[in-house]
């Protein structure tokens, strides 16, 4: 994990709070802490990204501030930059969103992006989601205020048409 956010660093720190420019070991070591706790605690469910054939790490997907009460929660990715553009990030939401649906019984995801981040929005439309609304100055990143797009996918939608998002 950290090899690969060490790696994108110039990347991953334009849209994601969480990287910076002195990214160590001890921070990788603190986040899997942090997931393994909120995973007991039915908060955020975090997945490794990983090419099993190879035993290399690719990046991670998750579920994050599931909330029970609305039943839904919000998605992220992110993937190593020597690996983007692969449909990657693509095959674990899709997985992430079976994850959701069957086992969280979740009705629906919110994903979130940079505007600037093409890719990530790519993603979303490619998985059914609708775009919602841009907000300015949503999240700061590394100092910079950025403008968000959000998208919705609705689970339900799924359910009814036999989780045909997976078949897509």
């Amino acid at each position: 994990m950290c090899d690969c956010i060490q790696h994108s660093i110039a990347e991953m720190k334009l849209y994601l709070p969480w990287v910076h420019d002195n990214y160590q070991l001890a921070d990788s070591e603190k986040w899997v802490e942090w997931a393994k706790a909120n995973w007991q605690y039915g908060v955020q469910y975090d997945f490794v990204i990983e090419d099993k054939a190879e035993a290399r790490f690719l990046g991670g997907v998750g579920l994050l501030d599931v909330n029970r009460i609305a039943s839904s929660a919000f998605l992220g990715y992110w993937i190593d930059s020597r690996y983007t553009g692969q449909g990657i990030a693509y095959q674990a939401a899709k997985l992430a969103i079976e994850f959701a649906t069957k086992e969280l019984q979740l009705k629906q995801l919110i994903i979130y992006m940079s505007t600037d981040n093409k890719a990530s929005q790519h993603i979303a439309k490619k998985l059914g989601a609708v775009y919602l609304k841009t907000v300015n100055d949503y999240e700061t990143v590394n100092g910079k205020a950025l403008a968000c797009e959000f998208y919705r996918l609705d689970l339900t939608e799924n359910l009814k048409d036999g989780l045909a998002i997976f078949m897509k």
